[in-house]
């Protein structure tokens, strides 16, 4: 038998937002904060700007724990014409060290290391330094040598320049890698402006870069008629989006990201080569036990 029910709605009365406090901060400016928020007095209450607000704090990296409160809890019910907020912070440890010890079967051990401070100044600057060594037990040795692979880098990023909600970054690096019988050396660098998409997909940045890199290869004497003569020069401009929807940046135990760049190499941009290229790169995050998680990359 069929049965018809019958629901009533009553939305009742839409308020405005009042005064917004900021609580928790101890080394972190309140600037900082305010930054991220995708409302402000005045604007009506939605409970998915307040969310999305809440995840953009998080994505910072500099908090544990982020809430978005009624500063009366009753306020809501109560129907006041406006609704006092209060964002709770717990910031998190600002500094960072990591190691990790690996093996592949065609470069042998393989060590990573990365340290890094996320609030230099309480401004949410960050530097961060990596290393990386592999033994490259496939080299044919040139001469009497044998090569330490490398990958070495800095990074340096500045939060809204000029109190624009843009980003900038410079990096430098430097690697090292045998490929098959001779060797390829490079150094590059970078720099980047990099806008968050507020309103548009939460956690995603758009940027674009200008970059250098220079590289060299090594090979035994009788092989030198098979590499490039000298050092080659690549100046490059691009774009890149990234998506970051891991749970934590730090330990993500699930989520994903997604990068996307494309570039062009031009011998006016101070190279000596000259081409188009593009790529993409998926990690999926998979929380296995506590302190096991399962991560898979495509590219």
């Amino acid at each position: 038998i069929p049965v018809e029910v019958k629901v009533n709605i009553d939305e009742g009365k839409r308020v405005r937002i009042g005064d917004i406090t900021v609580s928790g901060l101890i080394r972190t400016k309140e600037k900082v904060v305010r930054r991220e928020l995708l409302f402000e007095q005045g604007d009506w209450y939605d409970p998915e700007r307040l969310a999305a607000t809440r995840s953009r704090l998080t994505q910072l990296g500099l908090f544990q724990s982020v809430q978005i409160l009624p500063v009366y809890r009753n306020s809501i019910t109560e129907q006041a014409e406006e609704l006092d907020l209060v964002v709770e912070v717990r910031e998190a440890s600002a500094g960072n060290v990591s190691f990790g010890p690996g093996w592949s079967s065609y470069s042998g051990f393989r060590y990573t290391a990365e340290s890094g401070y996320a609030n230099i100044g309480g401004e949410g600057r960050q530097i961060t330094v990596r290393g990386g060594f592999s033994e490259e037990q496939q080299q044919a040795a040139i001469g009497p040598r044998t090569l330490v692979g490398r990958n070495l880098g800095v990074a340096y990023l500045e939060p809204y320049i000029f109190e624009w909600p843009v980003d900038g970054s410079i990096g430098v690096s430097n690697n090292a890698r045998a490929n098959e019988d001779f060797w390829e050396l490079s150094y590059a660098g970078e720099v980047a402006l990099i806008h968050k998409l507020r309103n548009f997909l939460v956690g995603s940045t758009i940027s674009t870069f200008y970059g250098q890199k220079i590289t060299r290869e090594e090979g035994a004497p009788e092989k030198e008629d098979e590499l490039i003569s000298g050092n080659v020069r690549v100046g490059r401009v691009g774009l890149r989006y990234n998506i970051d929807r891991r749970d934590s940046l730090r330990f993500p135990t699930s989520g994903f990201t997604f990068d996307a760049e494309t570039a062009w190499a031009r011998y006016w941009l101070g190279g000596d080569l000259r081409y188009f290229r593009w790529e993409f790169r998926n990690n999926y995050y998979f929380g296995l036990f506590q302190d096991l998680v399962f991560a898979i990359g495509l590219e």
